[in-house]
């Protein structure tokens, strides 16, 4: 017996959920052709044979469910600008995701992810001089082919079509899930398609039909031994809306664990865990009903609303519950 547990606990310790992928493993949607490469958990295409403005760019994109690259760090960015440079060889500037459309100065990638690394060239982007009114016209955020650096530029096209630019698309991998891992979830969970796991850990169950305010939803997953969703990474936030949005085709707001544990916007999860990653919506709500978060599945990010329904009676809504997994048994 001790031997198969032994066994069963490398095995599922050896998955982890984010890994280097091969091309295979990119959307089917995506041409297998130079343009397609891969770094770490995603895909990437280099669009160098069209100009686009950069919405039109970025619509491209999410036509085969992608969105404009998200520069998370060096190691990304020097990749794609030897991919652009030294293997492509191209000589003009491309879009990437980044923009300070909605405020001036307040950049955000186009999945609503704050900027948190940036590789701005000096008197570009927060490094731009004050006196430099031409900045409040350039609202989009391309890389330079020379260095890699990122300068701002006019986000929409003129007649003379001096604002077009190639652009660079990322999509993430439909989400790998653990079949083998899921008999070893709570016995409680009913086994079907709501059910999920992506990783040796956690079980994920969407309740997404089911209608409670957050209170209740949060008391619901603790009577089954479980939290509701708390979410740490990019990778994950991405797995969660794909359920959502694409495996069953739900368009409406879901909670999740995130909370204001104290009113003046100090968050955590309610399972204890800090907030470590966020993917917050730019909306206007008011702040006297904004103590809960919900992923709203149409603009890919989170959303503050009212955590009780007595409040505002609209606010019952599906919600996830995670689970620990339990220990490996044998028969």
């Amino acid at each position: 017996m001790w031997v198969q547990v032994i066994i069963l606990s490398l095995a599922l310790c050896g998955k982890v959920s984010s890994r280097d992928i091969k091309i295979d493993e990119c959307p089917a949607v995506l041409e297998r052709n130079q343009y397609l490469t891969v770094f770490g958990d995603t895909c990437y295409v280099f669009h160098l044979n069209e100009r686009r403005e950069f919405q039109i760019a970025q619509e491209i994109c999410e036509e085969k469910m992608g969105t404009l690259v998200w520069v998370k760090n060096r190691e990304l960015n020097e990749f794609l600008w030897k991919k652009l440079n030294s293997t492509y060889h191209y000589k003009h500037n491309v879009w990437i995701g980044l923009n300070d459309r909605s405020i001036e100065g307040r950049y955000v990638w186009m999945r609503n992810a704050v900027m948190s690394w940036n590789n701005f060239a000096d008197g570009a982007g927060p490094n731009a001089h004050i006196f430099d009114i031409s900045n409040e016209y350039q609202d989009c955020v391309v890389m330079n082919y020379k260095d890699g650096k990122w300068l701002d530029r006019v986000c929409k096209d003129n007649l003379l079509g001096q604002h077009r630019k190639a652009f660079i698309c990322e999509h993430n991998i439909k989400p790998f899930i653990e079949k083998d891992v899921i008999k070893y979830c709570p016995s409680i969970l009913t086994r079907d398609e709501y059910l999920r796991a992506y990783d040796s850990k956690t079980c994920y169950y969407f309740y997404i039909h089911q209608r409670l305010d957050f209170k209740e939803a949060n008391a619901y997953c603790r009577r089954e031994g479980g939290e509701l969703v708390s979410i740490h990474s990019n990778r994950m936030d991405y797995n969660i809306w794909f359920a959502i949005t694409l495996t069953y085709t739900y368009r409406h707001d879901v909670w999740i664990g995130l909370y204001d544990t104290s009113g003046n916007r100090t968050y955590s999860w309610t399972d204890g865990t800090p907030m470590t990653y966020k993917n917050f919506v730019n909306e206007y709500y008011s702040i006297a009903f904004s103590s809960c978060w919900v992923m709203r599945p149409k603009l890919r990010g989170w959303a503050a609303r009212s955590c009780n329904a007595t409040v505002r009676t609209s606010e019952r809504r599906g919600f996830i519950c995670q689970y620990k997994l339990a220990s490996p048994t044998t028969e």
